[in-house]
């Protein structure tokens, strides 16, 4: 029987740590990088973890991913763009007895800032999960720090496309591309 496990590692494209679905201590996307090498697979991430910032995709993931029938799951996706309109690997799977469940979406911290794109104030999700939130703009320039942000931040200021990291206060970090017009 294999051993399943989520763990906090780097990808290949990724500067920071992020769960990763392991298959017997091998992540999913390097397994199916050394079965299809042409694919461009490597650095692939997990939909069913803590990647997918649409709250709409993420919902739609969860009800396939935990329906007690046969269902088609997206399971891996491009680190770029964190929707599933880009690269996605999609699983058959069907529950059986000897299946472990997953646990609770709802028990893994993230966040993300909506609507996306905006023009000016936006909501932040789990709001009370972050300590600071630190906006990028495409050049690396931080452009806009917030410590202990409410749900309501103002981004008014700025135009363009950014890179948000929320540090959140349990000490993960996470990040979403925003375009504000």
């Amino acid at each position: 029987m294999n051993r399943i496990q989520a763990k906090y590692e780097k990808s290949k494209y990724s500067k920071e740590p992020h769960l990763t679905i392991n298959v017997d201590g091998n992540s999913l996307d390097k397994i199916l990088h050394e079965l299809y090498p042409d694919k461009n697979i490597i650095g692939l991430v997990p939909t069913i973890l803590d990647c997918l910032e649409d709250p709409k995709e993420r919902k739609l993931v969860w009800e396939r991913f935990e329906s007690e029938q046969k269902q088609v799951v997206p399971i891996l996706m491009c680190p770029d763009d964190i929707y599933l309109w880009c690269t996605v690997i999609n699983v058959e799977i069907e529950k059986t007895v000897s299946t472990v469940e997953p646990s609770n979406p709802s028990n893994l911290p993230y966040t993300y800032l909506f609507p996306n794109p905006s023009s000016s104030n936006l909501e932040l999700l789990n709001h009370d999960l972050v300590e600071k939130i630190l906006i990028y703009s495409i050049t690396g320039e931080l452009m806009k720090f917030i410590d202990h942000p409410s749900r309501n931040v103002d981004v008014g200021n700025l135009k363009g496309i950014y890179l948000v990291t929320f540090i959140l206060k349990n000490g993960t970090k996470s990040k979403q591309k925003l375009l504000i017009h």
